[in-house]
């Protein structure tokens, strides 16, 4: 269903609004992206990019993390030190967007740049700072990978960098930074008015009644 709410909208968008849209910021679920291939709203020529969205990525890039320090075939010392710094991986890879973004490069240098920032941030999080740049940090001279040593012999490290790599797939939409939390926000306030999916509302318009009434609550507050 929300895959052909969203293609309907790529298909009247130049009768509604006279524009095509060429990029779709989505949340890691392929079915809208794949059915707009599929009905290619504006020709063969003019295809509709989609963009992770960043928020969703940092999410589920903690949420990975997380699981990954609870599994007990890792040293105890080593799995507390990651759960005690999720937020320090989650800053490495913000601190590095903002950078990147701001860089007066081309595109394609930046998303490099960033890519690599993005392989080296569990090193920095775990005390090798010999590959950090200089705006990243200043702890070249300190000799304080220990953790890195550890999770290299304990395997961590292999599962932390796969985790990592899909932040560097995505190094692209990380660098346009956008999230669709407008979209978040529209919804549960559609689940305020609805009441989720505990009550019928089919009968005499009731549901369309309460989704213009949660349309105008979110346009004018």
């Amino acid at each position: 269903m929300e895959a052909d709410g969203v293609a309907e909208g790529f298909l009247k968008s130049i009768e509604l609004h006279g524009l095509k849209f060429n990029k779709l910021i989505g949340d890691g679920d392929s079915s809208v992206t794949k059915r707009l291939c599929e009905i290619l709203p504006y020709g063969p020529n003019f295809l509709v990019e989609k963009i992770e969205c960043r928020n969703h990525l940092l999410r589920n890039y903690i949420q990975k993390l997380t699981a990954m320090a609870k599994k007990t075939n890792y040293p105890i010392d080593l799995r507390k030190f990651v759960l005690n710094n999720l937020m320090r991986f989650r800053t490495a890879v913000v601190k590095a967007i903002r950078y990147r973004k701001n860089e007066t490069t081309s595109i394609n240098t930046k998303i490099t740049g960033l890519s690599k920032d993005l392989l080296n941030s569990p090193y920095h999080v775990l005390g090798q700072h010999s590959k950090c740049d200089t705006y990243f940090c200043n702890k070249k001279n300190l000799n304080e990978d220990i953790w890195v040593k550890h999770a290299e012999m304990s395997g961590m490290m292999i599962e932390m960098n796969n985790i990592v790599n899909r932040l560097v797939i995505n190094s692209s939409s990380l660098m346009v930074d956008v999230d669709n939390n407008i979209c978040e926000q529209f919804n549960s306030l559609i689940n305020k008015y609805i009441g989720g999916k505990r009550i019928n509302l089919s009968q005499r318009n009731k549901y369309n009644t309460r989704i213009e009434a949660a349309v105008v609550a979110f346009n004018i507050g």
